[in-house]
């Protein structure tokens, strides 16, 4: 007789690093259950595991059965909400009897204190996290990939990011981020207790404009500096002048299947 499957609750599950450790984790090992504020969603259907339906504010709702793991990933940029959220679900965790926490945080080199204050609640989460009676992982990964997406993203490369402080960007896909979320839950005794900063790419921008261009056969030359919205504006000049301290080659070493740039870039619409 096969051993019962361990139960795992994703948090964030239709964002980019929860639906990617959604896939990842090996479903013969383990039931997977997608948190969702609306379970008749096509993001959410489109998982193809079991939902919960409910708010992250109200987070004792999801705990309808007994959970072992649990991953957290909170993307609110509010943050009074992104701190309450965050603390409801470790409230209920820890009162359902949650055995293992793998929270997306901080990487843990970029400096705490920061004037982004959705930051600031990731920081103090981090500090409530680590008190909690069930045991933790914490993941720290560098800019996603995916965030190119975004054109106002993309236009900094040929910008302000070539006269930033910051000479290199780390960079990692969030389908490493599931990958390593799911090692975390595999080999417990590896990672519970451990804060890592995880990053799968360094490149300096002239390199980033030399792979768009060698990938897509597009020139990345935006003409004019990108202007945030309100709130993110800050948030992206604070990460101009204040680098990523993840270290590649232990990454590598660590997780020798990671994607790089290049590679991630082959994968997409991008793609000439």
């Amino acid at each position: 007789m096969s051993a019962a499957k361990q139960t795992i609750l994703v948090i964030g599950a239709t964002g980019k690093q929860g639906s990617a450790v959604v896939r990842a984790l090996d479903k013969s090992k383990y039931k997977v259950i997608a948190a969702t504020r609306d379970a008749s969603s096509d993001a959410a259907k489109a998982l193809g595991v079991d939902l919960v339906e409910g708010t992250l504010d109200k987070a004792e709702v999801l705990f309808k059965e007994p959970i072992y793991g649990l991953f957290v990933a909170l993307g609110d940029n509010d943050a009074e909400r992104h701190l309450e959220q965050g603390l409801s679900i470790f409230d209920a965790a820890a009162k359902h009897g949650v055995k293992h926490v793998v929270y997306s945080g901080l990487e843990k080199g970029f400096p705490k204190e920061s004037p982004v204050p959705f930051w600031n609640s990731k920081a103090k989460l981090e500090e409530v996290l680590v008190k909690q009676p069930f045991k933790w992982t914490i993941l720290g990964p560098v800019g996603f990939m995916e965030n190119f997406y975004w054109p106002l993203y993309l236009d900094q490369v040929s910008t302000t990011w070539k006269t930033s402080k910051v000479k290199t960007r780390k960079l990692i896909a969030c389908s490493d981020i599931g990958k390593i979320a799911a090692e975390a839950f595999d080999h417990p005794e590896e990672y519970v207790g451990k804060n890592l900063s995880i990053t799968g790419d360094e490149l300096t921008p002239d390199e980033i404009i030399s792979t768009w261009k060698e990938v897509t056969g597009q020139d990345l030359q935006a003409k004019e500096n990108p202007v945030f919205p309100p709130g993110l504006d800050v948030a992206f000049e604070w990460f101009d002048n204040n680098e990523f301290t993840a270290d590649l080659a232990e990454n590598k070493k660590q997780f020798p299947w990671l994607t790089s740039f290049k590679s991630w870039l082959e994968q997409t619409p991008f793609k000439k």
